[in-house]
């Protein structure tokens, strides 16, 4: 399941997060399985219907969640995440019409504020129980990179480009980045045992242990 991206596929079936150290490989298998279907979309479409098309990929993206989450611990399968492609898609539409983009990136500035305060209350979910919302978060998180993309593109800020889109330490982590990905579950899992290592021998501190070995840090 590893070699052929097909990880999310497996996660389905034993419905388990438990089963494998790479179980965060199911989104690199999702981007890959979107690659190999996506393109015949805007092949064979009429370009008038595409806007159509990435709306209804949202839609689904939405629809299939639930009824995933129904059965399922998570939304591992594709049609699962076409609200995110979609949302990416429908940007990259509207682009070439510089009329329409503009009333777009309008819109999404305007949502930006509120589609930030959901996802602080879907983040309290354990004091507010807004449990479902991850049918739309993920839809929610999708708008909001938009939103970022937005202002990274139309920046006008010399200060803006030089210390931050421009920037060489941000710039080098985006290109580790997927390295990053990849490898990030095992220092998480190493993270307890090396922190106890470190404390045990050098630093004799159990309440600064207790908090690095947090799982928020």
């Amino acid at each position: 399941y590893l070699l052929t991206y097909t990880e999310n596929i497996y996660l389905f079936q034993v419905n388990s997060w438990t089963v494998s150290s790479a179980t965060h490989t199911w989104t690199l298998a999702i981007e890959e399985q979107f690659y190999l279907f996506w393109p015949w979309l805007i092949l064979l479409i009429k370009h008038k219907l595409l806007k159509y098309v990435f709306i209804v990929a949202i839609v689904m993206g939405i629809i299939s969640t639930y009824f995933t989450l129904c059965v399922k611990i998570n939304p591992w399968i594709p049609i699962n995440c076409l609200d995110a492609f979609g949302v990416g898609a429908l940007y990259a539409y509207v682009r070439l019409d510089k009329e329409v983009c503009r009333k777009f990136e309008k819109t999404i500035k305007i949502l930006a504020p509120f589609l930030l305060l959901l996802i602080i209350f879907w983040s309290a979910r354990f004091y507010t129980h807004f449990d479902y919302g991850i049918v739309v978060i993920r839809t929610v998180y999708s708008f909001l990179s938009i939103w970022i993309i937005i202002l990274a593109v139309n920046n006008k800020s010399n200060i803006i480009r030089k210390y931050f889109l421009e920037n060489q330490i941000l710039n080098f982590i985006g290109k580790i980045s997927y390295g990053l990905y990849l490898f990030h579950p095992y220092m998480y899992h190493a993270n307890p045992y090396i922190i106890s290592f470190i404390n045990d021998r050098v630093v004799h501190q159990p309440y600064l242990h207790d908090l690095l070995i947090s799982p928020f840090v």
